[in-house]
């Protein structure tokens, strides 16, 4: 059946309801009993021309009174619609349609999703964000989850400090029983790089034998009440025990109890405040002068040096086993005194031809006295004494 109509002419179908029946207006039915082939039931058709056509089908409303239900409307009374719409080669299924009830935002391509600003309304459920979803920036806002945190890097957008549990959270826990290392990295340009609190690393927590010297401050005070214990040290090698500070001069070791080996006398000094005191060991050191006191002559600053009895007409000679006077000299004593030779040594006395031996005696007061007393004790079995 073909209707063909020129220019100014239409084809009007008017329908009016009256009553309370469920009715249909116009009604197209086909039956398909094809086994190929394309069969379209209505098919609109715009053919070449030089007038451009605005749409093809048109749906108006003029009852200014209600409103239509639907506009279009799908009925399944059967076996369904595969798609609902075929945009070109485009399909559209009655699933994917039904994702638009409800929404009151702007739509989005899933492929612009990864790199464009997706705005909505609600939380995300469990599975909404998955992998090659793109960067999540959300501002300002919070970022709370009860859950774990999942990732390779946490770091801040931009240069500044980044913080973990400064707000809420009593304790934090970094690492495992699997965490073989724990790397701490600074730019190293300075001093407390990393700080700790006061206390806050006990003794169990350092390891044993890992602290050097380098590690310590270049100068250690104790508080009062403090000791150094090193009487477990049970001392068998050069290698355990304390060793004093050394040097080949002690010299400047002068503040007050401070301790110093010299090295090259073998002996300790301890510093008083003012100068060192010598406190174990000989001494030793070199003598860097003798100068001859009175009565004495040499002395000097340098190599061998050697002292001699001073008397310009040799009257005290001074040999390997005697000294002799050689002129008039005398002794003069105080209280009792004795001249005893040792062993069978004799005491002799040599005078010259024109010399004499005098001994004078004075007595005074009423006791009783004796001059010159030669007592001689012959114990002797023989002989003439």
């Amino acid at each position: 059946l073909t209707v063909n109509l020129d220019i100014d002419s239409t084809l009007s179908v008017a329908q009016a309801f009256t009553g309370t029946a469920t009715l249909n207006g116009t009604t197209i039915t086909s039956t398909n009993s094809s086994s190929s082939g394309t069969q379209n039931l209505f098919y609109l058709d715009n053919a070449a021309s030089t007038g451009v056509t605005e749409s093809l089908l048109v749906i108006d409303n003029s009852d200014t009174d209600t409103a239509v239900t639907n506009a279009i409307e799908f009925v399944n009374a059967g076996g369904g619609f595969t798609n609902l719409f075929n945009v070109a080669g485009t399909t559209i299924t009655s699933a994917e349609f039904t994702l638009l009830d409800g929404r009151d935002t702007a739509l989005v391509d899933t492929t612009d999703a990864v790199t464009t600003a997706i705005v909505g309304t609600g939380a995300l459920d469990s599975g909404s964000i998955t992998s090659n979803f793109g960067a999540i920036n959300i501002g300002a806002d919070n970022f709370t989850t009860t859950g774990s945190v999942l990732g390779n890097a946490i770091d801040r957008s931009t240069a500044g400090s980044l913080t973990v549990g400064a707000t809420t959270a009593t304790s934090i826990t970094l690492g495992s029983a699997s965490v073989t290392a724990l790397t701490v990295t600074t730019d190293g340009t300075g001093d407390a790089e990393v700080s700790l609190p006061t206390g806050s690393i006990g003794t169990s927590e350092i390891l044993d034998n890992t602290v050097s010297a380098t590690d310590l401050s270049a100068t250690l005070t104790f508080a009062d009440g403090d000791i150094l214990n090193l009487s477990s040290i049970n001392v068998d090698t050069t290698s355990e025990g304390f060793i004093a500070p050394q040097n080949t001069s002690c010299a400047g070791a002068t503040a007050e109890g401070q301790l110093c080996w010299d090295s090259d006398t073998d002996a300790l000094y301890m510093g008083n405040g003012a100068t060192t005191t010598l406190v174990g060991g000989s001494g030793g050191g070199d003598i860097t002068s003798v100068t001859a006191g009175t009565g004495l002559a040499g002395g000097g600053v340098s190599g061998d040096v050697t002292l001699n009895i001073s008397a310009a007409d040799s009257s005290i000679t001074v040999n390997a086993d005697d000294i002799a006077v050689n002129q008039a000299f005398g002794f003069t004593f105080t209280g009792n005194n004795a001249f005893t030779p040792s062993g069978t040594n004799d005491l002799t006395v040599n005078l010259d031809i024109d010399s004499t031996l005098s001994v004078a005696q004075a007595f005074t007061g009423t006791a009783t006295l004796n001059g010159t007393t030669i007592t001689s004790t012959n114990s002797s079995s023989s002989g003439t004494q």
